[in-house]
């Protein structure tokens, strides 16, 4: 962006984003166009507290693994891989050999609640560490030398965002619901076409200008979201046992939407 010319201020703490206006602690800027990004923070403004629900994702990485075992477990690339269970799981191995290794499943936090103190979670991070050894045995004694996470915006149907009103000037870009690397790229590229009245194919995707239903009031939400948490977790159970698509899993797809 500031090699377009743009500024970027940092350690503004934004009070208040509205039509035409972003009011901080230190003052208030103005705009034709105002867009929010604010991913899975959003809920810390009033006028979006229902908007999304932040879930945390947690990783672990390992120490560099050695290139003959890298090779053995096909871990010699960049490819990012996951198995599409319902309590989601992903990986990547890194340019100096490490993998990285996350997944969902820390609760949600009443009230939509963020902060540092979530991005990491003992146990959850010991039940990471321990699927990746169930993945890969090989790496049952692999030192685990990193572990972190961060929350993800998610909309109560479970589907990403991007869109623009002309009449308000109000844009915005995300929830990304665990995508955000590829689809903040897309939603920056989306916006452009939106606000300049630049055409483009881009334009017609399902994702501009969709509104997602809002999440239920608390503790409603509270106790759903972790629910269904739960649920997934149980339907991931029920399919290593019953070797079939888990009738657990379709129920919680008819309720939130997800897949």
């Amino acid at each position: 962006m500031e090699d377009h010319g743009g500024t970027i201020y940092e350690n503004t703490d934004v009070t208040d984003i509205g039509s035409g206006h972003v009011r901080a602690r230190q003052g208030t800027v103005t705009a034709s166009v105002v867009i929010r990004a604010t991913e899975a923070y959003t809920p810390r403004f009033a006028a979006y507290r229902r908007h999304i629900a932040p879930l945390y994702s947690l990783v672990v990485a390992t120490a560099p693994l050695p290139g003959a075992l890298r090779r053995d477990l096909g871990l010699d690339s960049r490819v990012a891989f996951n198995d599409l269970r319902n309590l989601r799981i992903y990986a990547h191995p890194t340019t100096n050999g490490r993998l990285v290794f996350g997944g969902r499943g820390a609760p949600y936090h009443f009230r939509s609640k963020v902060s540092p103190r979530f991005d990491t979670d003992v146990k959850i991070h010991a039940r990471i560490a321990g699927t990746m050894r169930a993945f890969f045995p090989a790496l049952a004694d692999v030192e685990i030398t990193h572990r972190w996470g961060g929350p993800l915006g998610v909309p109560r149907d479970w589907f990403p965002s991007v869109g623009y009103h002309p009449g308000t000037g109000m844009a915005w870009a995300g929830p990304y619901v665990g995508d955000g690397v590829a689809t903040s790229n897309l939603a920056g590229r989306i916006l452009r076409n939106l606000i300049t009245g630049r055409r483009d194919e881009l334009n017609r995707l399902p994702i501009v200008n969709h509104a997602s239903p809002r999440w239920e009031i608390e503790p409603f939400r509270w106790l759903g979201v972790n629910a269904g948490l739960r649920a997934a977790a149980a339907a991931d159970v029920e399919e290593r046992l019953t070797k079939r698509p888990s009738a657990i899993s379709a129920l919680l797809e008819k309720l939130t939407g997800a897949h």
